[in-house]
């Protein structure tokens, strides 16, 4: 990553500055705009998602919320991931890939990708996997979790994110759908941690069609610029 204050990193988003769907250059633009606005230096990172596959998301899968969230989520990351793609996973009985989703194949991924819902939230295995993947990464992670309830086993979702905040891993959790002792526990268990590095922001989403490009950007980007100054304290980026 680079990310000199006052710096701009013309090479950051060599793929988004190519040629793309207006839809797609709106959202990037958007993401542009917050970054600008929330992160006083110019960022890269590598974005991965992970969706919630549990039976309850049943009703966001059919009415294309996921498909809306996957295309907003590519839109954000062409403004600091410069390989404009993003590998998606899902967490139902166990973590599964799903491939990657990128400017060339966007349109109906979700449909394509059998990501769909089944079983429970078992969302301890894919941070088992982001664990893993954070080491392995050459630039600072940024996570994107969508769910619409709270994980089967809440005390290990809770070690193991406290744990993940000691690396190089910004955590986004949407939380889709109404499900009020899901938010609870994601807002003032997750998000409102006591944790040396706070590595974790929560959103509420209810209805995230309804969002503008920009009000969906500003919503990723909060708590951004705060994480990389607690974790550039640490000593867990540079």
């Amino acid at each position: 990553m680079v990310f000199g204050f006052g710096k701009k990193n013309e090479g950051a988003v060599a793929v988004a500055n190519g040629p793309l769907p207006v839809s797609l250059e709106k959202k990037r633009d958007a993401a542009r705009i917050s970054l600008a606005k929330e992160v006083p230096f110019s960022v890269e990172m590598e974005v991965m998602a992970f969706v919630d596959a549990s039976g309850s998301m049943t009703g966001f899968y059919r009415n294309g919320t996921v498909q809306v969230l996957t295309e907003r989520a590519l839109g954000f990351s062409l403004a600091m991931d410069d390989d404009g793609e993003i590998p998606i996973y899902g967490f139902g009985y166990n973590h599964e890939s799903h491939g990657k989703v990128s400017v060339s194949n966007y349109q109906g991924f979700i449909t394509r990708s059998n990501l769909g819902p089944f079983g429970s939230t078992n969302l301890s295995a894919s941070l088992d996997f982001l664990e893993k993947a954070v080491k392995k990464a050459r630039k600072p992670v940024y996570a994107l979790i969508v769910t619409d309830g709270a994980p089967d086993d809440r005390v290990d979702v809770t070690r193991r994110l406290k744990r993940l905040s000691t690396l190089p891993v910004f955590i986004k959790i949407l939380v889709v759908g109404n499900d009020g002792d899901a938010w609870s526990y994601v807002k003032n268990t997750l998000d409102d941690n006591d944790w040396p590095v706070d590595n974790v922001d929560g959103q509420l989403m209810n209805d995230p069609a309804k969002l503008s490009d920009q009000q969906f950007a500003d919503k990723m980007t909060e708590e951004l610029h705060g994480w990389f100054r607690s974790a550039s304290n640490a000593g867990i980026i540079k």
